[in-house]
């Protein structure tokens, strides 16, 4: 794998690319969705709180290209558990299940973890497939030579070096591994960095993520979960309406809000409802998806013992046959 090449920048004709964003949170995955929209729309987080409380997902057209910008709930957040985090990831891929992705822009300090080791697993087994790390871009983030390329490929070749089996399994099979410096306005008073890292993302984005990516398995993921998506979705629609209405009443003349009390009290009490509908439906959804992630994982220690059952059926088989010539044989890896 090579590092990123900054060779040209998009000018073409309208066209879109859906990103989904994923990273731990601190790693610097809500700045690389403004660094990419050249806008401050997503919350940024330095510490291990996430300041994206749920997914968010923003449109943008920029330099003739529609960007559909999805930023996912950091993982590792020291407040959720991992099937709370596993369902919001969920509900973002839920939000591509018409259009697909091109890419999925996994944000990462370079170090990979054991969490994103299991987050990116995750990716590939349960919510999508396998193909997903063809539609898959590693970003490294804060690192200060990154528009210099040999730099940044001695850089990934370290990491190659250092690295276990598993996260050079992941790194090499993955679209590309980009090297970005997103540093804030503090360190950096006229964002220059983040303005050259933004046209080796949208270069790459252009050039190498023009195929759409639309697995069965992401279907069969909505196919589980939709119904209590929809309640939930209608639940919070209901819950923003009647909000908006307590404002406009509550902002009427104060002599009239006596008067209005019992109706004050109606649309609190609706909210209330509402509220509560919506974290039922949010708690089943995510009941629902864990019952998914069980039976896939049962399904594919199945075919494991399966796979394992027959490759020692052939060494039995090729035992006989070849010491029965007195010759030997050998076993099966």
């Amino acid at each position: 794998m090579e590092a990123m090449d900054t060779t040209s920048t998009p000018t073409t004709p309208l066209q879109e690319r859906v990103i989904l964003c994923i990273g731990k949170t601190g790693n610097g995955r809500s700045t690389i969705c403004n660094v990419l929209s050249e806008t401050m729309d997503f919350k940024e987080s330095p510490n291990s709180v996430s300041e994206t409380k749920e997914h968010k997902k923003q449109e943008y057209t920029i330099d003739g290209i529609k960007y559909v910008i999805v930023d996912c709930i950091g993982f590792g957040d020291t407040r959720l558990t991992a099937q709370q985090v596993f369902f919001l990831i969920a509900d973002a891929c839920f939000n591509v299940r018409d259009t697909g992705l091109h890419q999925i822009l996994f944000v990462t300090t370079g170090r990979f973890t054991e969490e994103e080791q299991e987050v990116f697993n995750l990716l590939r087994s349960t919510i999508f497939n396998p193909e997903i790390v063809k539609y898959t871009t590693i970003v490294k983030t804060r690192y200060p030579k990154f528009r210099n390329p040999q730099a940044c490929q001695e850089d990934l070749d370290k990491i190659l070096a250092e690295g276990t089996d598993e996260i050079r399994s992941i790194i090499q099979s993955c679209n590309k591994f980009i090297h970005v410096n997103n540093m804030c306005e503090d360190e950096d008073p006229v964002l220059k960095a983040r303005k050259d890292s933004r046209t080796l993302l949208a270069t790459h984005l252009y050039n190498n993520c023009r195929e759409i990516y639309k697995p069965k398995e992401l279907d069969q993921l909505n196919d589980k979960i939709v119904n209590y998506m929809t309640e939930a979705q209608k639940s919070k629609a209901r819950i923003d309406s009647l909000q908006q209405e307590l404002k406009d009443t509550t902002n009427k003349n104060n002599s009239t809000l006596v008067e209005l009390h019992p109706e004050l009290q109606k649309i609190q009490n609706e909210i209330k409802a509402g509220q509560e509908s919506y974290k039922k439906a949010q708690e089943d959804a995510a009941r629902q998806t864990a019952e998914i992630i069980i039976a896939r994982e049962e399904a594919q220690r199945a075919r494991d013992k399966a796979k394992r059952a027959t490759e020692h059926e052939i060494v039995l088989i090729q035992a006989r046959r070849y010491g029965g010539e007195g010759r030997g044989f050998c076993s099966i890896q």
